[in-house]
């Protein structure tokens, strides 16, 4: 499921103090499929479910604390691991999750090196439209 609809996020965001960085591991599904969402919360007992756009036609289900993250998203897919792209996703944002300090120049470091190294890579998307032309 994650590696079809699932995301780990290494994102920033301006403060007073500086750039904050933060990561967030995201399963998005649509209202149809929510209470899929609502079990893969019930069985990690962490994160929550929040509505993808104000028509609440899609879902979220986030994981943002970095305690949850390390304790409870990392083990399992250490466990589980993926068989796509996706897996070169998670071991950055296991990177970036092993800095300390949220303005740690470095974390931004680790966000730049991950859009250059998963920049390569064509999305599904990009890989249709090439063959359609």
């Amino acid at each position: 499921m994650t590696e079809g609809d699932g995301t780990f996020t290494i994102g920033q965001q301006s403060r007073t103090l500086g750039t904050y960085s933060y990561c967030i591991f995201k399963v998005s599904q649509s209202a149809y499929n929510l209470r899929l969402l609502q079990f893969i919360n019930s069985k990690l007992k962490c994160g929550g479910i929040y509505p993808k756009d104000p028509n609440n036609r899609d879902y979220d289900y986030r994981v943002v604390g970095k305690k949850q993250l390390l304790e409870i998203v990392v083990p399992l897919f250490k466990l589980y691991p993926m068989h796509t792209i996706k897996y070169r996703r998670f071991e950055l944002f296991l990177e970036a999750l092993s800095l300390d300090n949220p303005y740690d120049p470095r974390f931004t470091a680790a966000r730049a090196l991950t859009r250059a190294r998963l920049g390569r890579v064509p999305s599904a998307r990009d890989r249709l439209k090439r063959s359609d032309g």
